[in-house]
């Protein structure tokens, strides 16, 4: 009977530290890069884990932003 409890314990020590090391992975290499992404203000893709730079349209097509904003104070209101 010892024998078998000793052999349970072992098996439930092995899967909380692989369950330990697998919560460490994980932060490191999903959560953490993610954290640091959004606070630099760029978009994180999950699906390829990349950290993208927001770009701007107008900087494509160089065109002058010659519109008025459609919301905020500078928004004129509508006619209707």
């Amino acid at each position: 009977m010892g024998m078998i409890l000793n052999r349970v314990m072992w098996g439930f020590l092995a899967a909380f530290f692989a369950a330990v090391v697998a919560i460490g992975v994980y932060q490191v290499v999903w959560a953490w890069p993610a954290e640091r992404c959004l606070k630099a203000h760029k978009w994180w893709d999950p699906g390829q884990r990349v950290c993208a730079t927001p770009v701007d349209l107008r900087m494509f097509t160089r065109r002058p932003n010659t519109a008025p904003p459609a919301i905020g104070p500078g928004a004129k209101p509508d006619a209707s």
